[in-house]
């Protein structure tokens, strides 16, 4: 089992802190709810635990809105001694898992012309999912590639993405399809 990793981890390394905060937002919260229920207050400070309590769940879910829709990108590939794939994410949450017989296509997109940008990966699968990665430089995009055993002349080049068509991947590494998904 090897773990290939995607995109620079200090790209998302926000995301612990961001989820601690809205942690520590949450309990605010509770702890603020159960003394304002429990507790006999004066109108003063029940109104200072009204504003703490609006204040608290507003950051929270506002830091919740921005760490989310980083959650469901991939950051790393993990691949299993049969040939499975578990697509993780920035927490090393398995976002999902493909199994070797499942056919898979993989794009690069808006790597530049030489690859020297920042563009995503794009896992297809044929069955209509799709799994989109955190931002890949283009050395990065070449390292996952030759980890993963694709070789130069299974990518196709096209003027801003390459593509390995429809495959599977084995114990021995991927096996290009008669047709593509």
């Amino acid at each position: 089992m090897r773990t290939v990793p995607l995109g620079p981890w200090m790209d998302v390394l926000w995301h612990v802190p961001a989820l601690l905060g809205v942690l520590v937002a949450l309990g605010l919260c509770l702890a603020v709810a159960r003394s304002l229920y429990l507790d006999a207050l004066p109108h003063r400070a029940q109104n200072l635990r009204y504003r703490i309590l609006g204040w608290s769940a507003t950051v929270g879910a506002l830091v919740c809105a921005l760490v989310w829709p980083g959650l469901h990108h991939v950051q790393a590939i993990r691949v299993g001694p049969d040939g499975s794939w578990k697509l993780l994410n920035s927490l090393g949450i398995s976002l999902a898992e493909v199994h070797p017989w499942e056919l898979r296509r993989v794009e690069a997109e808006d790597l530049g012309g030489r690859r020297l940008g920042r563009g995503r990966l794009v896992v297809r699968l044929r069955d209509g999912r799709t799994f989109r990665s955190v931002r890949v430089p283009g050395r990065q995009f070449e390292r996952a590639r030759a980890l993963l055993g694709y070789t130069e002349a299974m990518v196709l080049s096209r003027p801003l993405a390459s593509e390995i068509p429809g495959h599977v991947f084995t114990t021995h590494g991927p096996v290009l399809a008669a047709s593509g998904p």
